[in-house]
């Protein structure tokens, strides 16, 4: 253990592991958090001369604490409610602690628990599933990128983050494990869908089944599941008075528990299409799923398609996109012309992908990033063109400074004064000078 977070029966003990229990950790964790609300050191010496005997100083301290001393360490904490739940922590007594359970319990920290668990900044369990679909189709490049960001993530502005992150407590205040499984995250999603927008969900999953016109025996269980009990519903209520309303009453709740149970069944779907056989997700994991979709530029060859997969949001709703049009989520067939995948470009354009190459790269490079853009093509007088991405510019920057790690603090100045010249060059400089891409004319009647 750290010094002066070491429990007094630890240090009576001599570090005998037989001799206390974990009830010491209990107390480290009230030392951790006393010092976090007060700015202060419960136990704590400026080194002296000999390190061995400031330490000796503070073990003594620690050994011979009594409770007058540790109210003495909660004179500064922000309530009386604070002080009672320390004060539990840092009996000085093992037996007297609350176990990491009880602590749990405690009305200083359930009442916060409740706040995150409504946490108004939060994104809506609507958009939350609509983002694990998202990420279920999404390649294994585009993923392994949006855990890089997740885990960084200052590209994003604050209030995007904000809500990032208040979305991932709202669903580890159920456990508070610093994780989140299937078994929380179906108890988030299905305690804050209204029984209107799972119906929505479904009869748009149907029309996508019906739309894809494929043999899909999953989704058709799931969904002639609850079909089935709907149409057991109408047959009774159809009978009118040779029913009675007990009956018709009990064949409403029937259908609604199928429904129910049919859009449970479509929720464990979307967390398998994205987790796999991976039992729960990290902090980082879960934001990288929650992150704003991206362009899939990138398509797993290897992976078949998770169905059902060809959803786009319009409005409040969700609708089928018609087949052929659907982009990424559609198997791709090379062997069709270039012209057939154009529009599929136009239509996911954010941003100019082609420059003449008299612009700064400043502005080229600006360009890129609000159009999530990987690459852009530059147009030369002589009516040449050439690809710029970013490995050009680290390799303009390599060139400018030199190889040499002492030629960034020599006569070249720091890389952020040639970063600032190579951001005012005319982006034709830097195109390609990598060597790493071609660009090569085709005929849009090639095929792909």
């Amino acid at each position: 253990g750290t010094l002066g977070y070491l429990a007094p029966e630890v240090v009576r003990a001599r570090f005998d592991a037989a001799c206390y229990t974990s009830k010491c950790d209990i107390w480290s964790l009230g030392i951790t958090f006393v010092e976090l609300l007060t700015g202060q050191a419960c136990f704590h010496r400026e080194r002296g001369a000999c390190d061995g005997y400031t330490k000796e100083v503070v073990l003594r301290e620690i050994q011979e604490v009594s409770e007058g001393d540790v109210e003495r360490m909660l004179t500064g904490l922000p309530s009386a409610q604070a002080v009672d739940f320390h004060r539990n922590l840092l009996a000085v007594d093992p037996s007297l602690r609350p176990t990491a359970l009880e602590a749990l319990d405690h009305k200083y920290v359930r009442d916060p628990q409740r706040n995150l668990i409504q946490c108004p900044l939060a994104l809506s369990a609507s958009t939350v599933l609509d983002r694990f679909q998202v990420h279920g189709r999404a390649s294994k490049t585009s993923r392994a990128w949006l855990l890089a960001v997740a885990r960084s993530p200052t590209c994003l502005p604050w209030t995007e983050f904000i809500a990032l992150r208040d979305t991932f407590k709202m669903f580890d205040a159920r456990g508070l494990t610093g994780t989140v499984n299937l078994e929380i995250f179906l108890d988030v999603i299905m305690s804050n869908m209204t029984a209107r927008e799972m119906n929505r969900r479904l009869q748009a999953l149907e029309d996508v089944v019906e739309c894809s016109g494929e043999d899909d025996a999953h989704w058709k269980h799931v969904l002639d599941a609850s079909s089935s009990e709907m149409g057991r519903q109408t047959s009774r209520e159809s009978r009118g008075s040779a029913g009675s309303d007990v009956d018709v009453q009990q064949s409403r709740v029937g259908s609604a528990f199928a429904r129910r149970q049919a859009f449970e069944d479509h929720v464990r779907q979307v967390w398998k299409a994205v987790c796999g056989k991976q039992e729960s997700l990290s902090y980082c994991e879960f934001l990288a799923v929650l992150l704003p979709p991206i362009e899939d530029v990138f398509e797993d060859a290897d992976i078949p398609v998770v169905h059902p997969r060809s959803l786009t949001r319009t409005g409040s709703g969700i609708t089928p996109i018609p087949r052929g049009l659907s982009g990424l989520e559609q198997t791709w067939d090379p062997s069709q012309p270039i012209s057939t995948f154009l529009p599929l470009l136009q239509s996911g354009l954010k941003a100019p992908l082609l420059f003449h190459e008299s612009i700064q790269v400043r502005t080229v490079v600006r360009s890129m990033s609000d159009g999530h853009h990987r690459w852009v093509i530059v147009e030369y007088s002589s009516g040449k063109r050439e690809f710029f991405d970013y490995m050009d510019v680290n390799k303009q920057l390599l060139t400018q400074m030199g190889r040499s790690r002492k030629l960034f603090f020599g006569t070249k100045g720091p890389p952020s004064d040639s970063m600032l010249a190579l951001s005012e060059m005319p982006v034709g400089v830097l195109a390609n000078c990598s060597q790493l891409s071609a660009y090569v004319p085709i005929a849009v009647h090639q095929p792909l």
